[in-house]
């Protein structure tokens, strides 16, 4: 693997869109309240790019999916899962608590500052996230606490992810040089140490149940890599090879891995589809086919493999060079076997 450093744009790789976006608010309003209007998500055999550039289009945004949401699932409660919705041109994030089995059991929890990479929950029942300044967040999943680890970590921060401990979270850094490394904090000691070579941070990726190894699918990566820490860069080792075809399929971005600690599973998105992984023989199933149309992109797991919930990114070319945009979440059956959509209504 080529050495490479990733910046965080957004929660998904359309997050360049937002800078040029021209919201058309009389469209949104009608849209929102004509539950007529035919259905225009993009079929099965619409999977064709669209045909001008997409720095000249305008996006019109899908009521009530306007607003990015990503979900979370709760590593010791799979019932529970948190929405995160981060709306255009609003700097903040709101979270929501679902109930994943009993429809319409939801609970308002807190607004937070805007979230750039997908939110992780620890054993113990915290979430941290770095914000659009690469400041570290910790919230108390339950809203009651927060703090900043700006303070403790000037640096701008990326990609965290929660050691099995509940303790030590593991985290990108960029240094004033520019020379990325990954690091380790104990969250209660505030003590830190490097845990990878300098000049490459992992990009979505997901740590294993010892603790020991991290699974990524950076795009370039050629599939999902496993690697030992300390992180060495060069070093990983390429458990599910993808095909040319899959690797250069046009894509809107977005990869994520979800490792399911009690079942040792591994989920991970790959341009635009799903796939479940035995990370011991590396047998691979994929659960869902996307296309640059219709993308899978963020994906929690519960922690016995029994299901996922991944966010989708859809877009329907309209004429008069404009996109329609859609982001919707689905709780999808660890085997691929159900899907529906969430939240349950």
């Amino acid at each position: 693997m080529k050495p490479h450093f990733r910046a965080h744009l957004s929660l998904i790789g359309w997050g360049r869109h937002l800078t040029r976006i021209v919201l058309l608010v009389s469209l949104l309003s009608s849209a929102a309240c004509d539950k007529s209007q035919p259905d225009d998500t993009p079929k099965p055999d619409d999977c064709q790019p669209p045909g001008r550039s997409e720095y000249q289009y305008q996006y019109w945004y899908d009521r009530p999916w306007w607003s990015y949401s990503c979900a979370l699932i709760n590593p010791r409660n799979s019932d529970q899962y948190l929405m995160i919705s981060s709306p255009p041109r609003v700097d903040s994030s709101y979270f929501k608590r679902y109930s994943a089995s009993v429809p319409g059991d939801s609970t308002e929890m807190f607004s937070g500052r805007f979230v750039t990479a997908l939110p992780v929950w620890s054993t113990r029942n915290w979430l941290a996230y770095t914000t659009g300044a690469g400041e570290i967040m910790l919230l108390k999943a339950n809203g009651d606490s927060s703090r900043a680890l700006g303070g403790q970590i000037p640096e701008p921060c990326l990609s965290p992810q929660w050691m099995p401990d509940g303790v030590h979270l593991l985290y990108g850094q960029q240094t004033t040089h520019a020379v990325g490394a990954l690091w380790m904090l104990n969250t209660k000691t505030m003590e830190r140490q490097q845990v990878g070579e300098d000049r490459y941070v992992p990009y979505g990726y997901a740590v294993s149940p010892d603790g020991k190894q991290i699974a990524t699918s950076e795009i370039g990566s050629g599939g999902l890599v496993l690697y030992d820490l300390p992180l060495r860069m060069n070093a990983g080792r390429l458990l599910v090879p993808l095909s040319a075809a899959e690797q250069n399929e046009p894509s809107e971005g977005g990869v994520q891995v979800a490792w399911a600690w009690d079942a040792n599973v591994i989920f991970w998105t790959f341009g635009n589809d799903l796939y479940r992984t035995n990370p011991v023989t590396g047998v691979t199933i994929k659960l869902r086919d996307g296309c640059i149309n219709r993308s899978y992109q963020q994906v929690t797991a519960a922690s016995d493999a029994s299901f996922v919930i991944a966010t989708k990114y859809e877009q329907k070319y309209l004429g008069n060079d404009s996109l329609r945009i859609r982001v919707s979440a689905w709780k999808i059956a660890g085997d691929g076997s159900w899907e529906e959509r969430l939240p349950k209504r």
